[in-house]
This record gives C-alpha cells, sequence and structure tokens, in this order.
C-alpha cells in the first residue's frame, strides 16, 4: 500500500467545510469524488490535517490517502486539477510511507485572520476578508496579544460544542506566535500553534476587536482565561476572514 499526499489551496466560500459530509458539498468530498471517478476503487482512507469550517479558506491544507497502484504522483495533481472545481487546487503531490499522518505529524499550524477597514467595502476581498470599520486602538489590541501568547486552557475561546469538549479532553493548547500587522487600510492576525480548538482563532480574533474598540480591557483576558467559560469572551469573528497559511513538518514533508 502506497501513501500519496496532497496539498490543497481553496476558497472556502461554497463548501461546508474541509471534512466529507454526507449530501454537502465539502472540500475534501469534491477531491474523492473526482479521484474515485478517474481511477475506479483505487483510492482509500482519506485523512485531512484541518478540518476546516464552512468558509474558511487554505493556502495549503493537507489530505492523504491510499493506494496500491503504482503513480507519479504528478499524475495525481494534473489530473485533480483538471477536473476540480476552480476554487480548488493541488499545488503538490508527494509519495510518503505509511507513518505519514496529516495530523499527527504536524508539528505547528498556522492561520491568518484577515481585515478590511475601508469605509468601502473593496469587492475584490468581499469573500476572503472581514469588513469592520469601527476604530481600533491597535497599541490596545497588541497588549492583548501577548496576554494570550504561550501554553493556556482555551476553554473561554472555543465552541462549547468542540468534540474535544464534550469528550472530556484537554483544552490546554500553546500559541507560538501570534501578531498583528498591518496593510494599508488591512489588518491581518497571524497565529500559530500546535493546535486549536473548534472556533479558537476566530473567538480569539473576535475578543481582540472588542479589546480594540474598548469593550474589553486588556488585562481582562486573564480573568476570561482563567474562567474556562465561552460567555466571557467576546463574538465570534466571520469564518470569511480566516485562512489556513502552513502546516509545518519539518523533514516529513
Amino acid at each position: 500500500m502506497h501513501r500519496f499526499v496532497l496539498k490543497l489551496a481553496y476558497e472556502g466560500t461554497n463548501y461546508h467545510g474541509f471534512q466529507r459530509q454526507e449530501e454537502l458539498r465539502t472540500v475534501s468530498g469534491e477531491v474523492e469524488e473526482v479521484l474515485s471517478r478517474l481511477f475506479p476503487g483505487e483510492c482509500q482512507n482519506f485523512i485531512g490535517a484541518s478540518r476546516t469550517d464552512q468558509g474558511v479558506h487554505a493556502l495549503g491544507n493537507i489530505l492523504s490517502f491510499d493506494t496500491e497502484a503504482e503513480r507519479n504522483p504528478e499524475n495525481y495533481e494534473r489530473a485533480l486539477n483538471s477536473y476540480l472545481p476552480e476554487d480548488i487546487r493541488v499545488l503538490s503531490a508527494w509519495k510518503k510511507t505509511e507513518d505519514f499522518h496529516p495530523r499527527f505529524t504536524a508539528h505547528t499550524k498556522e492561520y491568518r485572520y484577515s481585515i478590511d477597514r475601508a469605509r468601502v467595502e473593496n469587492p475584490l476581498y468581499q469573500r476572503l476578508y472581514y469588513h469592520y470599520t469601527f476604530p481600533l486602538d491597535l497599541a490596545i489590541i497588541r497588549e492583548g496579544i501577548e496576554i494570550l501568547k504561550g501554553e493556556h486552557d482555551f476553554t473561554s475561546f472555543a465552541n462549547p460544542k468542540a468534540q474535544t469538549l464534550l469528550q472530556g479532553g484537554s483544552a490546554v493548547r500553546c500559541i507560538t506566535d501570534f501578531r498583528l500587522e498591518e496593510e494599508g487600510e488591512y489588518l491581518h492576525f497571524t497565529v500559530k500553534g500546535n493546535g486549536f480548538l473548534y472556533h479558537m482563532i476566530r473567538i480569539l480574533c473576535g475578543t481582540l476587536l472588542e479589546v480594540g474598540r474598548g469593550r474589553i480591557s486588556p488585562s481582562a483576558l486573564s480573568e476570561i482565561l482563567a474562567g474556562k467559560d465561552r460567555r466571557l469572551a467576546g463574538p465570534t469573528a466571520p469564518a470569511k476572514g480566516l485562512c489556513l497559511i502552513h502546516l509545518d513538518y519539518g523533514d516529513a514533508l
């Protein structure tokens, strides 16, 4: 059995997330459908690295599958890019050993949340950026970011329906890098860590926007973390501003 690995980029607006769901259009479902049509019965055991939500985008999500066929990885790349919808593309393809796992082999995940602060929303970015025109104190936001860096229990910043929480798992995660960058009228939150809970990044960004508006103080973030209660944090920012940028596998990929 051979394990093939695909690096996928997609614009997630038209999909109900990444993970395959019966009767719903998803990114992984589109890839699996094309492979099953072009190579009937050949590909199995599909595993994705990040199960991005409905409307979330990616520049580098990873999907693996197993097959007994002897093929060049480029054959899958070319075939998929010829038949996939135009908002999904395979950027690279590799053949790896069976011990490679898209989720468990990854060291860190990096996401970016983008905001359009212009008075009039730029239609070119309408599906990729969150249009947010309230005045913001960026220095105060950066103070808040420093409090959120590092290892914490992020229960307050997770959707209570997260399977990890419902199954009694740990909500402790480590944010290794978190920064806010300006690009003209646009803002970008970039966050990197060893893993994230359901809606965690969007809740972090939504809360930091409240900090920037003066509705939550930076010092209150420590209390929100300690409270372990979703009701203490700010709103969940819309999905469309979020993009999975990079998965770090070290020398494994």
